[in-house]
């Protein structure tokens, strides 16, 4: 897989997976190296382990190498990135001559990823086919003709539940009307959003109607009853709500985002995960909504759900805004 990367698209993906033997022998043989298996796919197997596994299991050093990097708002800055000195590809670790040559053909190290780093309101430019904002997205939901008649959205208030909301200078460039980010209970950090999610899909959301006036509502997704109680409060006239949130927390505490551990150099190896070529990365299980415990909540878990302790319900939530 990694030598074929350009071969790689969705009407041959297909031909990179792994036989189910394979996948269930390179498994075993991770665990027994005392690896954590965090994710199984046809693709990939998501890991994570210590330095001296990754030395022991794959006969490498891990080193971490200073980089030059841009950041959010376009600010140039230096990261920490883990490499393999053995292999020319940056983050590789090769297999041969290990005990998992037959069945992993190669690890990649995760390399740290920055959000809304573009200073530009233009898209960058791809090789691959792909929608482009905002003329594809409103021509495909058959928004355009809505447009020629004069209805944009003008008038109407949509509130979106998300992670968040950045205000990008593409938002900016087109003049769509945009309110201040309201926090739901225990989000926090009103100007940011750090996966990116929220700001892509309200771009989504303008393609369709530019005209509207949009209301974001920042969540933490332990508790998005309470963000959606926030969004509600204002009376906007559609909401836009994410439910299917990925539930990082578990891996986050092992191993956090390839980009938040990584940032912390050697201490942040231990926990670091590996991707095999052998398998794809799949959403972890969901977990049931939880509570932060050092604040207070308004929703209150399922009762059967492991791992969380049960908070104090409040009758109001906060609906303190940026």
């Amino acid at each position: 897989m990694f030598e074929g990367q350009n071969q790689i698209r969705a009407e041959t993906v297909s031909s990179f997976f792994s036989d189910g033997e394979i996948v269930h022998a390179a498994v075993a043989r991770l665990e027994e190296a005392g690896f954590e298996i965090l994710q199984i796919s046809p693709l990939t197997i998501n890991i994570a382990g210590t330095v001296s596994q990754y030395r022991q299991a794959f006969g490498t050093n891990i080193v971490v190498q200073d980089r030059p990097v841009i950041k959010e708002g376009a600010r140039k800055d230096v990261a920490q990135f883990l490499d393999s000195p053995d292999t020319s590809l940056s983050g590789l670790i090769q297999t041969q001559g290990t005990n998992f040559e037959d069945t992993v053909e190669g690890v990649a190290l995760e390399e740290p990823r920055y959000y809304m780093a573009g200073p530009s309101m233009f898209a960058p430019l791809k090789s691959y086919w792909h929608l482009r904002l905002p003329g594809d997205v409103s021509l495909g939901c058959n928004a355009d003709k809505a447009h020629r008649t004069g209805i944009t959205g003008k008038g109407i208030k949509v509130a979106m539940c998300d992670s968040g909301w950045f205000k990008h200078p593409y938002f900016i460039g087109r003049g769509y009307k945009a309110a201040p980010v309201v926090l739901g209970p225990a989000a926090t950090l009103p100007l940011k959003d750090e996966s990116g999610h929220g700001t892509g899909e309200s771009a989504n959301i303008f393609a369709n109607a530019p005209d509207i006036d949009f209301m974001p509502v920042k969540m933490n997704f332990v508790n998005s009853t309470g963000a959606f109680n926030a969004a509600g409060r204002p009376g906007p006239a559609y909401h836009h709500l994410q439910l299917g949130q990925q539930q990082h927390q578990r891996a986050t505490e092992r191993g956090g985002s390839s980009a938040g551990r990584r940032d912390r150099g050697s201490r942040g190896l231990r926990d670091h995960r590996g991707l095999f070529s052998r398998q794809r990365p799949r959403r972890l299980p969901r977990s049931a909504p939880g509570c932060d415990l050092r604040r207070r909540c308004v929703h209150e878990p399922r009762r059967d759900a492991p791992g969380f302790e049960l908070c104090e319900r409040l009758s109001q939530p906060d609906l303190s805004g940026p």
